[in-house]
């Protein structure tokens, strides 16, 4: 569990009046922490790493690197599918994942708009250090705590493309 997050409390009430928050950042930046304290609020937290551990378990870490990029993508479209249902169903909604290309952040704004929404986008911003601190306690033992090895951690930051300024977003560093 992440203890060291560096935003305020108040900050989550705010966000509450919108339908749809979509998380960004590295793995071990908070997301999962985050999107929670939100649920309290009525969102419905929908994670592209509990659908993947449902569906592979810990099993997900046995697959070569292009498997598993495969098996996100097929998250990323499942979870446009499931927010598209719940905003017809009135519901508001949290996504819980790295939203790390500009091109996911984008499908799912478009996705959004055709229901009538325009999302936020909560970047959760950390240093190298920090991220790999807060890996480090990781077990793999359900989806909210799956394993990153070190060097999966740097491609992960070498490849992250931080949200733009024509981006609606906050940041809230780490």
């Amino acid at each position: 569990m992440i203890t060291d997050t560096c935003y305020s409390a108040d900050i989550i009430p705010d966000l509450a009046s919108r339908r749809v928050i979509l998380m960004c950042g590295i793995s071990g930046s908070g997301k999962t922490y985050f999107a929670r304290n939100l649920e309290r609020y009525g969102f419905i937290r929908v994670s592209a790493d509990a659908i993947i551990w449902d569906k592979y378990g810990s099993a997900i870490d046995s697959l070569s690197s292009e498997m598993q990029m495969e098996v996100f993508r097929a998250a990323d479209d499942e979870i446009l599918e499931i927010v598209l249902r719940m905003l017809k169903d009135g519901k508001r909604v949290v996504v819980d994942s790295t939203m790390c290309k500009r091109s996911k952040r984008d499908a799912m704004r478009r996705a959004c708009a055709l229901a009538g929404t325009e999302p936020l986008l909560v970047y959760l911003e950390a240093s190298l250090s920090t991220l790999s601190r807060r890996l480090e306690s990781r077990r793999g033992v359900g989806p909210d705590d799956l394993i990153v090895p070190l060097s999966r951690l740097h491609s992960f930051v070498s490849n992250f493309q931080p949200p733009q300024s024509d981006e609606p977003h906050i940041v809230i560093p780490q």
